[in-house]
């Protein structure tokens, strides 16, 4: 390709694009010069490669050799521009907002009143199929060409309410700018572990009373109560112990009312927010939440599957969202939803999260034998899957009293956790602390008339320091304090019975 500006821009025009650029070329209301023309139909035969000699152009074009060369420089330059004034104009095109705008303000120069206002209001009623923030941000130089029009032409009241209305607006698109901007610096701190970084936001955020403020919103206002919402996402993004901010946000979230395709992608961006803050309560412990984003990831799919969005979830997160419900007992949602969405995950892993979660499933429906089939039939050479296939393996072993696989599968997981480089530091140590008080668990499951009321509650305080299988292992040690307290009080009414 000849390196030139102008002719970079013709390689990339498409055949419609070519076509179109060979008309507003020959339009004297954008070119009067017949040799820019006549460069224009000697290079469309070169598209897209435009691998040509600029010497043979050039004598086609300028045949005086003296003259050629400083002429031909200059017609290069003049299709540069008329490339760039094409292009603005095929920006123009789809950028309808703007085109529109420029329009009206042509109108209220011109005191085309009727058509100025007419416009306006066809303006207004489009704004419903926009995105939810771009209708926002669009709606400011809206509402300031309500204010040049009115203004002139005294009408003081509208003109107060265009004010208003910029305010809210303005204020919307700025929250959402902070709250992004809080996550970016979340997200960097994450990944460079660097706390030296001090935002201005932070110092904004230090020196707002964000729960005076609120007093003085309209929460029966959807401007308003988008306001409330964003400024608790930023709450609890800046103070991520800030659980009341979460549950506040999450309330006024759920009801926020969505009228298309559109806007509805924007509220799904604020679920992902709810679900990441979700996975992170989650991750340090706090397992209430799992309720949380149960109701979240609810709303997210019942949106997603009422306006048909493609491509919205992730398999990690599919995976988790499925987990999640079986692990708080909604194993019959979470078998519907497996079955109805398995075949959009990708087609390499889709068998692969089937047999996980199912294994999973039948685990909490204590369906044992299931259970193991399915785990049986998971790739185990992907680290979590093997770590997956063990834990499943160990409870069925345990509740079927396969005891020498227990132990034999109790040994191996040992290994595993001690020498696989890939696992996470904080699922290694937390599956440790498992087996640990499995393998003791197991021990008294063998020999059940060694158990004694203080091994149980150190059995019950381990239990509380484990994240992975906690309902499971609290549930077999109230079965031990429950056969303890039965095996004692028939002791006692034998040794009464003796005496």
């Amino acid at each position: 390709m000849v390196n030139n500006k102008a002719i970079k821009i013709l390689s990339t025009f498409s055949s419609e694009e070519q076509k179109r650029f060979y008309d507003f070329v020959n339009s004297p209301f954008h070119n009067k010069n017949n040799k820019l023309i006549q460069l224009i139909d000697l290079l469309k035969d070169y598209h897209p490669s435009y691998e040509f000699d600029p010497g043979l152009v050039q004598k086609k074009i300028y045949p005086d050799s003296k003259t050629g060369k400083n002429n031909m420089k200059k017609l290069m330059s003049e299709l540069l521009g008329v490339c760039e004034c094409f292009l603005k104009s095929l920006r123009m095109e789809s950028e309808n907002f703007q085109s529109e705008v420029f329009l009206i303000k042509e109108f209220e120069q011109r005191k085309l009143d009727s058509l100025c206002d007419l416009y306006l209001n066809r303006m207004d009623k489009d704004f419903n199929d926009n995105k939810m923030y771009v209708k926002y941000i669009e709606r400011i130089p809206l509402e300031e060409l309500k204010i040049a029009f009115s203004q002139p032409r005294n009408v003081g009241f509208k003109e107060m309410k265009h004010f208003e209305v910029m305010t809210e607006c303005g204020l919307i698109c700025f929250l959402d700018t902070l709250f992004a901007e809080m996550q970016s610096v979340k997200t960097y701190r994450s990944n460079y572990n660097d706390d030296g970084m001090k935002p201005l936001s932070e110092f904004f955020l230090n020196n707002l009373d964000a729960d005076n403020f609120a007093k003085h919103l309209n929460l029966n206002k959807t401007e308003h109560r988008l306001i409330y919402i964003l400024l608790n996402f930023i709450k609890f993004t800046y103070d991520p112990d800030n659980t009341e901010s979460f549950m506040k946000a999450k309330k006024y979230l759920l009801e926020f009312p969505y009228s298309c395709r559109e806007n509805c992608i924007d509220l799904i961006g604020m679920y992902d927010a709810l679900y990441n803050y979700c996975i992170q309560q989650l991750i340090s412990g706090n397992n209430e939440f799992r309720f949380e984003l149960f109701e979240v990831c609810k709303k997210k799919l019942l949106l997603i599957k009422q306006f048909d969005l493609k491509g919205m979830i992730h398999w990690a997160m599919f995976r988790s969202i499925a987990s999640n419900a079986i692990k708080i007992g909604e194993t019959e949602w979470a078998e519907a939803f497996i079955k109805e969405n398995i075949d959009k995950l990708p087609e390499d892993i889709r068998q692969e999260i089937y047999y996980y979660l199912f294994s999973l499933l039948e685990l909490a429906k204590k369906n044992y034998e299931k259970a193991l089939e399915h785990s049986s039939r998971i790739n185990i050479n992907y680290h979590h899957s093997k770590v997956i296939v063990k834990y499943v393996s160990l409870i069925c072993y345990y509740e079927l009293e396969l005891f020498e696989q227990s132990l034999s599968c109790l040994d191996s997981f040992k290994h595993f956790l001690s020498y696989s480089e890939q696992l996470e530091e904080n699922v290694r140590s937390d599956y440790k602390q498992f087996i640990k008080l499995y393998s003791r668990m197991l021990q008294y499951r063998m020999n059940p008339e060694t158990l004694n009321k203080k091994c149980i509650g150190e059995m019950a305080d381990e239990a509380a320091k484990i994240l992975s299988g906690k309902e499971w292992v609290s549930e077999k040690i109230n079965e031990f304090a429950s056969y303890y307290s039965a095996h004692k009080k028939k002791k006692e009414r034998s040794v009464l019975k003796h005496a």
